[in-house]
């Protein structure tokens, strides 16, 4: 892949193409011949290649490669499974399209929980008007509500809340609406 985007030998696309490729096959590699194997690697090499080049363009810094090799072919293995498998070793009576929906479950659903379960809410009003939500250090910190205007009474609540859990609260910003 790196050959034929950058005219030359690229050591990056050389360590994460094997790496994509091993990857790309974990969710199916019960369920297909050797040659589907090869087919879904090698798939997942361009994958992880095509998405390296596309951070890169769109200016995000992913120096160990892990959003390519780790997302992008993730998200591919697993989509590989409604197309390479073989459902009678699976076990599974579903079309293929079928099988194809419950994949795309399973990746929205994984993605939903890492992204939310990154967060920690330390504090959520019982009617879920507004919620405290910190990232996994001191400085990630969000007032989050379903209004646009909050009562400074919360406000002032969340300050004393965040300043007991040791943030730094001197340097909020709250967004005018």
């Amino acid at each position: 892949m790196g050959i034929l985007v950058l005219k030359k030998p690229e050591p990056l696309f050389m360590i994460t193409g094997p790496l994509a490729g091993l990857v790309s096959i974990t969710a199916s590699c019960a369920y297909v011949d050797p040659a589907d194997a090869i087919l879904i690697g090698s798939i997942g090499g361009i994958v992880s290649g095509s998405t390296i080049v596309l951070l890169e363009k769109v200016k995000i810094d992913d120096v160990v490669s892990a959003i390519p090799v780790h997302l992008a072919c993730g998200m591919w293995g697993t989509i590989a499974v409604a197309l390479f498998g073989n459902f009678e070793m699976m076990g599974v009576e579903k079309t293929r399209l079928e099988q194809l929906y419950i994949q795309l479950i399973g990746i929205v659903s994984i993605g939903s929980f890492c992204f939310f379960g990154s967060y920690v809410i330390f504090e959520l009003d019982e009617n879920y008007q507004y919620a405290f939500i910190a990232g996994n250090t001191t400085n990630y910190l969000w007032l989050l509500a379903r209004t646009p205007e909050v009562s400074q009474e919360l406000v002032n609540q969340f300050i004393n809340r965040a300043t007991q859990l040791g943030f730094d609260t001197s340097q909020l910003i709250f967004v005018d609406h």
